[in-house]
């Protein structure tokens, strides 16, 4: 590890030793009749691959080495402009003036685009703008070898990722946050969670990630911690091809034995014969065949040597003019695939410390990701703009996980659970936007979205046994409960309708400088989702022996109706359930400028929100109507913000609002399911919705372009917030869903961006945070060991820290070399009930290298090594009985480091 670190140390070294003294040529890009500055418009110096874009200033800086040089400029609707530099021994700084260029006017009309990729941009418009948002473009995500969304996000100041729980904003979890897509609201494809998981979108579709801290009313109500915006690539204004290929590797994983199960392709789609074969549906009750194994997919996994990860994305676009209008057309389109294995211990405790099992675990994990994008943007004048935004993503995991240890109450230490998952989910979403300025005062936006997510988990497998060890393959199926040795098949659809339309008015003064601007409007949200799910448990007839690794010798069509046969595992009337969810806004929302440095956000929000769950309960058969639960609420949600801008480089902040949380789907419908890891879940259908009351005070100074210093300070009381508990049954437990008494947290987050000279960048956030949810007096909340504690998966402390070093090393090549640190207080997993203790996760540090090379002007060439650190992800479990027993390690992996190239050659 030593050697490695110091391999990183002495390689990002080399790299600054390769630069020399270069000279800063600086300019600003005007238009020469107008005066008025260009944004994004093409910089190069002739003979050379150096070059870029003028940001929203209109302003570059370039550097080279001494000399005289040709710089040329050029932007759509502009005649290109040449001019001479010198700069044999000294600095410049020029001034560019564009002629209009009148024929290529008549033949297109373009609108200049502000660049919402940059750094720099994205600080100018938080900046001017009056709410608390804080945005990573795709220049940042890049430099910092950022894969998907998910992990962008958890880059901004108070996120946490938190396992496969996903994002946690200001210690905030699934249920309080929310996820848009270019200002509309996507649906997830994960049936327990509300949010889409973030990792499924690659930073390559992204132009920026912005998370809304604080709400306003023209924000949907069920906000809690955050809004995260995902704004997709735009069309762009000059054509372009850009392909790019990489390949990876794992020091735990690559070329070494790796298990899968045969349920999918190589392609991360389903095979059409791991459909359920018994041809039936959630309407019709499921008859089992006495003939035969009906199932054409044994239990047998494949073995072989993990190869190395690849992964490949070409994107392209162009802007085609029709008559006087302009056609933008964007699209993109990447697959991936990648091996994981993991090793560890996985412990589950009494009250007193003891083991209730023990396992070794080893999991494998393939997994793919094929997305493709489209943009479509028609500026059909200056005033009205059409979008269409087409995007489809398709991701799946192949997983084989083993546990092999003891188990307490059949007191034996022999037992292994081998389980084998296909998991395909897939999304297609449809947007359509319009930007329209009917006058100088009015202008009008609207929208509107289809998205259908599936989620398919086709012949999932599991196998118990009895007799194993290492190296030992003649074993005993476990009988002990019929639900161990299953085969299951779920299916999840999920149709979501939404819509917006906003009308802002400007009065007083015309411009940046107007009086005041009232925006009113409307969204609505209609969302369905079906669910069907079959299990059939696996009735032995004796006690077969049989090959751990070849149980289709036993488990075939010679044996079944003799040997064994198959029995439903869930009651016929629980196999489907249906929800509907439907919410309608209206919203008032004045931004008031007080003066030129006083400025008044005042905004009111009335919310319809009606929620339908249908179901059917174990007291119900099969032929009984379906039961269902109404929950429907009228709610008025006030917000306001204030900005005091000091001067040109200091804002102060302040933000109060009233916002609401929904229960989800998984937390209202009353029926059991078990999840992977043997838990029961119930849903409670009497939850209602908790109030939320949201405290933001935030300092900002802007020292330079591109640098930042802020301080915000927040706070945030649940009344009736809803959490997880358990419920003592049989001899296991039993989580449902409560409405408790009072949760509030209260914390401080800093953020420090500064440029240090000509070639260093240096980013840094961190955020404290305390939290306390108090569960109240309730018999179901008395059963819990603390009914005092912290939120879960929120972290005391988040640290965020990347440097950055930039250079010119010749003509022709640029690079960039970054190192990324983050490291994250301990946080509780899950609270423990009946005297046994919660359980935390330990403090985790991450280090990450990333050096991205721009050869010249056609190719590009990017290395990276992460998780260099190579940490232990390790949970203990606390406060046994009378406290005296504390700290027992109940889960402990490490994931290894990753290598990776890639390639990219632009045409």
């Amino acid at each position: 590890m030593k050697k490695l670190i110091l391999f990183c140390f002495f390689a990002t070294l080399s790299i600054v030793a390769l630069s020399q003294e270069k000279r800063k040529l600086t300019g600003t890009v005007k238009d020469e009749a107008t005066g008025e500055e260009v944004i994004g418009a093409n910089v190069l110096i002739k003979g050379t691959t150096i070059g870029k874009a003028t940001d929203i200033y209109g302003k570059f800086e370039l550097e080279i080495e001494p000399g005289f040089y040709t710089l040329k400029v050029s932007y759509v609707g502009y005649k290109d402009l040449e001019k001479e530099v010198d700069l044999t021994n000294n600095d410049l700084d020029v001034e560019v003036l564009l002629p209009v260029d009148a024929e290529e006017l008549e033949e297109v009309v373009v609108k200049g685009q502000i660049d919402k990729t940059s750094d720099e941009a994205l600080l100018v418009e938080r900046k001017k703008a009056a709410s608390m948002v804080q945005s990573i473009g795709a220049e940042k995500l890049a430099v910092q070898g950022v894969s998907n969304v998910e992990e962008g996000v958890a880059k901004i100041s108070g996120i946490a990722k938190v396992g496969s729980k996903g994002v946690y904003v200001r210690g905030l979890g699934d249920r309080y946050n929310s996820v848009m897509m270019n200002d509309l609201p996507i649906p997830s494809t994960d049936p327990d969670k509300k949010v889409m998981p973030l990792q499924i979108f690659p930073t390559d579709i992204v132009e920026n990630i912005s998370v809304a801290k604080t709400f306003q009313a023209d924000q949907y109500g069920d906000f809690g911690g955050a809004t995260v915006m995902i704004d997709t690539r735009r069309a762009p204004l000059s054509p372009f091809l850009d392909i790019s290929l990489g390949a990876s590797g794992n020091t735990i994983t690559t070329f070494q034995d790796f298990r899968v199960q045969n349920s999918g392709n190589n392609f991360g789609f389903k095979n059409s014969d791991s459909d359920n074969p018994l041809g039936v549906d959630g309407n019709n009750n499921p008859v089992l065949p006495t003939d035969g194994d009906p199932f054409p997919k044994g239990f047998n996994q494949s073995t072989y040597n993990a190869p190395i990860d690849f992964g490949g994305n070409v994107t392209g676009g162009k802007l085609f003019p029709i008559g006087n209008m302009g056609l933008g057309f964007m699209a993109t389109l990447g697959y991936e695939y990648d091996y994981r294995r993991v090793e560890g211990i996985v412990r589950n405790l009494d009250a007193n410390g003891r083991d209730l099992s023990s396992f070794d675990l080893e999991d494998w994990k393939l997994s793919t990701l094929t997305t493709a994008l489209a943009n479509f943007n028609l500026d059909i004048n200056d005033n009205n703009n059409l979008g269409l935004n087409l995007l489809f993503v398709n991701d799946s995991k192949n997983l084989v996980e083993d546990r092999a240890g003891f188990v307490d109450d059949l007191d034996r230490d022999d037992i292994l659970f081998r389980r084998r998952t296909f998991l395909q989910s897939q999304v297609f979403i449809a947007q359509l936007k319009g930007e329209h300025i009917l006058n100088e005062r009015f202008d009008l936006e609207w929208g509107g979205s289809f998205a259908n997510t599936n989620r398919y988990e086709p012949d999932r497998k599991q196998l118990a046994f009895q007799g194993y060890s290492p190296g030992v393959d003649s074993v005993n199926f476990l009988t002990n409960s019929r639900a161990d040795n299953h085969r299951f098949f779920g299916d999840m659809d999920d149709q979501e309708y939404s819509g917006l339309a906003k009308v802002n008015y400007k009065h007083g003064s015309v411009g940046e400088t107007y009086k005041g601007r009232l925006s009113f409007g409307g969204q609505v949200k209609l969302k369905t989702r079906d669910v069907t799910n079959f299990q059939y448990n696996i009735r032995f007839f004796g006690n077969p022996r049989v090959d751990v690794n070849n149980p289709d010798a036993f488990l075939n069509n010679s044996n079944f109706g003799s040997a064994y046969e198959y029995t439903n595992g869930i009651d016929v009337a629980q196999h489907k359930f249906m929800v509907d969810q439907n919410v309608y806004g209206g919203f008032l929302l004045y931004d008031w400028n007080l003066t030129e440095i006083w400025k008044l956000v005042l905004g009111i929000r009335f919310e319809h929100g009606s929620q339908e769950v249908s179901f059917r309960t174990l007291q119900d058969n099969f032929n009984s109507p379906f039961r269902s639960e109404d929950y429907t609420t009228n709610d008025p949600l006030p917000s306001l913000t204030v900005k005091y801008a000091r001067s040109e480089k200091v804002n102060y902040r302040f933000a109060f609002s009233k916002t609401l949380t929904r229960p989800r789907f998984l937390e209202l419908i009353p029926f059991q399911y078990q999840r992977s890891d043997r838990r029961l879940i119930e849903g409670n259908p009497d939850l209602e919705n908790s109030n939320n009351y949201n405290l933001d005070f935030q300092y900002e100074y802007f020292p330079n372009p591109g640098e930042l210093i802020s301080v915000t300070l927040f706070g945030k009381i649940f009344d009736n917030p809803i959490e997880q508990i358990s419920v003592p049954q049989g001899g296991g437990a039993l989580y449902t869903f409560i409405n408790t008494d009072l949760a509030h947290l209260f914390g401080v987050e800093f953020e420090f961006s500064k440029k240090l000279g000509a070639h260093w960048d240096l980013d840094f956030n961190a955020s404290l945070l305390y939290s306390r949810i108090e569960l109240g007096n309730s018999v179901d909340a008395q059963r819990m060991t603390n009914n005092n504690r912290p939120l879960e998966g929120a972290s005391p402390y988040i640290i965020n820290l990347s440097g950055s070093y930039h250079d010119q090393l010749t003509d022709a090549w640029y690079t960039t070399a970054t190192l990324v640190f983050n490291v994250f207080g301990e946080r509780l997993n899950s609270a423990g009930a009946q005297g046994v203790g919660d359980i935390y996760e330990k403090s985790v540090p991450t280090l990450d290298l990333v050096w991205k090379n721009k050869l010249n002007e056609k190719w590009k060439i990017d290395a990276k090594l992460s998780n260099i650190l190579n940490p232990e992800i390790r949970y203990e479990q606390k406060e046994f009985g009378d406290s005296s027993i504390r700290d027992i390690e109940v889960f402990n992996i490490k994931y290894g480091i990753t290598y990776g190239l890639s390639v990219g050659y632009i045409f």
